[in-house]
């Protein structure tokens, strides 16, 4: 009887010491969640008239639908320029994970900034008129996103 007890004993002190029955499932997924790039998402943001579509089809229509909608207000500014000028500048825009648009910064070239020349507040009265856009959606989380907008800029 004391041989069975003490085998029992060993038995499961051997069994309790040993991983055999610890998961592996957490490792897994770790190394699931270590690889994911930050950088891009799964779904771009959109406008309404985009949610039917999928892929680059939607993000394409993301973009042609945000240039459009920035240049209808954009293009009737009227900029105190005395030389011909024919030049690009980036607006960045923040797109939150409720799907909100702010303007994070303007890339100026350096003939904007020598002329002390800036657009911001058309920049954001254009922002405002933006339809409601759902945001970026990166493993199925609503996320922020940064959106580079070129604005072409040409006087006679």
């Amino acid at each position: 009887m004391l041989s069975r007890v003490v085998s029992f004993l060993f038995l499961l002190m051997i069994c309790t010491s040993c991983n055999y029955f610890s998961s592996h499932m957490n490792n897994t997924f770790q190394e699931i969640d270590s690889i994911i790039d930050f950088s891009k998402v799964d779904v771009s943001p959109s406008f309404e008239v985009c949610d039917k579509l999928i892929d680059d089809a939607k993000t394409n229509c993301f973009r042609t639908n945000m240039h459009h909608q920035m240049a209808k207000y954009l293009q009737d500014v009227q900029l105190t320029i005395k030389e011909p000028v024919n030049t690009v500048v980036i607006v960045v825009l923040n797109i939150n994970n409720e799907g909100n648009v702010t303007l994070k910064k303007i890339k100026y070239p350096p003939f904007f900034i020598e002329k002390n020349i800036t657009i911001g507040k058309e920049v954001n009265k254009a922002i405002n008129n933006l339809p409601k856009l759902a945001p970026a959606i990166k493993r199925g989380v609503p996320v922020a996103t940064e959106y580079k907008l070129p604005i072409n800029i040409v006087s006679k």
